[in-house]
């Protein structure tokens, strides 16, 4: 049985050699030492990165069980605790035993916890704690931008420092930003310091860095992708390729946060210009000329007026100073007899 698993193991490992992703072939049976079993206790590990082998090798799964029993884990268990863990697994293959069995012997030596009695310097205790809130609001809400005001006495930096560099955070509550107040444990420890921190949700905004007058079209030197905090209008601009090519409606100062409602497609047709107006139905093309009654951007619907102003209809905008008559509307018929001196039959 061993052997045929580690025949399936490799062949599942030359099917993947031109892929990027990280491959985990678990174990049938593993061992731990010490009080967390770790992905490196019940699985090889290869990868395109040495980083990438360390980082995995040492993602906690479960605590350690009691010594003289055993747990067992199936594949999909471990792929659930993988993503717990905040790892991305779209690109991992997890392959070789379906159910690994866990016992308390030593035969890979987990990775070391952290020293409880190593000092660590006041900065980098604050850039442990920030990481480890920071990965754990993105695993609770899949939102990867926060900016966190952290709340540190003297007597909170020295419980930290006890815990060691590597750092897991808890707690805290919907819709998590604000005040709020997190549980920091350090890998194979038991005991919880509270930190409190000011938590702020980051989300790109297009701003402009230049002053942008009524009728210009915004280029890249004009706009910008910035992160921005706080509460921002649904109607906020996210992305430049919403911006880049339209037309300023009115003026936008430097370092304005853009909204839809300042922005539109630059016009093709504007009131009171005579523009070609085609209808087009059965392979027949017919042309003619109206006055418009309105601003429009390819796509708008807009009013039109015949030449001698006796009929009204709706058209849409098609090119520069181009209209087509809607299919439901006015048909090619229609069109050709609104006036003998201003059609063309195509």
């Amino acid at each position: 049985m061993k052997s045929r698993i580690l025949c399936l193991a490799l062949l599942s490992s030359l099917a993947v050699t031109d892929t990027q992703g990280a491959t985990v072939l678990l174990h049938e049976r593993a061992s731990y030492t010490g009080a967390v079993v770790y992905l490196g206790d019940i699985a090889d590990i290869s990868s395109a990165t040495p980083n990438e082998v360390n980082d995995l090798s040492t993602t906690p799964l479960l605590p350690a069980p009691s010594q003289g029993t055993k747990d067992y884990l199936r594949d999909n268990q471990i792929r659930e605790l993988l993503i717990s863990r905040g790892v991305d697994v779209t690109e991992l293959l997890i392959t070789g035993a379906k159910v690994v069995e866990i016992s308390h012997s030593v035969v890979k030596k987990a990775p070391t916890p952290a020293d409880p009695t190593t000092l660590m310097e006041p900065q980098e205790i604050e850039d442990a704690v920030l990481a480890a809130i920071k990965h754990y609001l993105t695993s609770e809400t899949g939102h990867q931008q926060w900016e966190l005001e952290l709340s540190l006495t003297d007597a909170t930096l020295n419980k930290l420092a006890k815990l060691g560099s590597e750092l897991m955070a808890t707690a805290g509550h919907s819709p998590w930003t604000g005040p709020q107040r997190f549980q920091i444990t350090g890998i194979g420890t038991a005991n919880a310091v509270l930190v409190n921190a000011t938590v702020d949700r980051l989300q790109e905004a297009v701003v402009a860095v230049r002053k942008i007058q009524p009728g210009d079209l915004i280029g890249v030197s004009d706009v910008e992708i910035r992160l921005q905090g706080g509460n921002m209008p649904a109607t906020t601009v996210s992305s430049l390729e919403h911006v880049l090519g339209k037309e300023a409606i009115r003026a936008i100062t430097p370092e304005t946060i853009l909204q839809i409602g300042q922005l539109r497609a630059p016009l093709q047709v504007q009131r009171g210009e005579t523009v070609e107006v085609f209808a087009r139905t059965g392979g027949i093309t017919v042309k003619t000329f109206a006055v418009v009654k309105q601003d429009g951007s390819l796509g708008d619907l807009v009013q039109v007026e015949t030449l001698d102003r006796k009929e009204k209809f709706a058209a849409r905008v098609s090119g520069w100073k181009q209209l087509d008559v809607l299919p439901t509307g006015v048909s090619a018929a229609d069109v050709a007899t609104l006036h003998p001196l201003t059609r063309e039959l195509r």
